[in-house]
């Protein structure tokens, strides 16, 4: 067993020591165990933050192949309003989905709709301990607002790329990852 004596001393860099490659270069000179304890790896990016990293260059990416904009164009900060433009965005925003190969929900119905679908239950539930028919044609109607507003609905839920990559990594957290057998290889799985 060999021991560590004083007279002992090692100088290292500091990217060789955390097994990171990075541009500054920062010497220790080790004398003691205690000394090489001291010394601080810098800290690594969690495995949540690289899937989140992974999912963002998914999305980026699904985006530039199913819009017209090219992809270093897109950051967490762009806002989809303006990369799913109001005309087409329903067919768009499909394209995108299948480009990513995760189904995502983004489409609501505006907000006066879904007052209304709330409002039309409301009374047709009131309406049940009056009269079944009027009732009837109470849930009738709701039904049908509410059809026509899934179907008719373009408003987007979200509003920019890193809210779609939060929602994604949180959501789909294995399709999210590059390699799905990374984060079970990572915790010992």
């Amino acid at each position: 067993m060999e021991t560590l004596t004083t007279t002992t001393i090692e100088t290292i860099r500091h990217n060789d020591f955390a097994g990171i490659a990075d541009t500054k270069e920062t010497s220790y000179v080790i004398s003691t165990l205690g000394t090489l304890c001291d010394i601080e790896k810098p800290a690594q990016p969690s495995l949540g933050d690289v899937v989140t990293r992974d999912a963002f260059y998914k999305i980026r990416f699904a985006i530039a192949a199913t819009q017209p904009v090219h992809y270093t164009s897109i950051n967490p900060d762009s806002k989809l309003e303006s990369l799913f433009p109001r005309k087409g965005r329903k067919q768009n925003i499909r394209a995108f989905q299948k480009a990513l190969g995760i189904d995502v929900d983004l489409l609501a119905v505006k907000d006066s709709l879904e007052w209304a679908i709330i409002l039309s239950a409301l009374v047709s539930f009131i309406t049940l301990f009056y009269t079944w028919k009027g009732a009837a044609a109470c849930f009738a109607f709701t039904a049908v607002i509410g059809w026509l507003s899934r179907r008719f609905g373009t408003e987007l839920k979200l509003d920019s790329v890193g809210q779609l990559t939060a929602i994604i990594t949180r959501e789909h957290y294995i399709k999210a990852s590059c390699d799905p057998d990374y984060m079970l290889v990572d915790a010992g799985i």
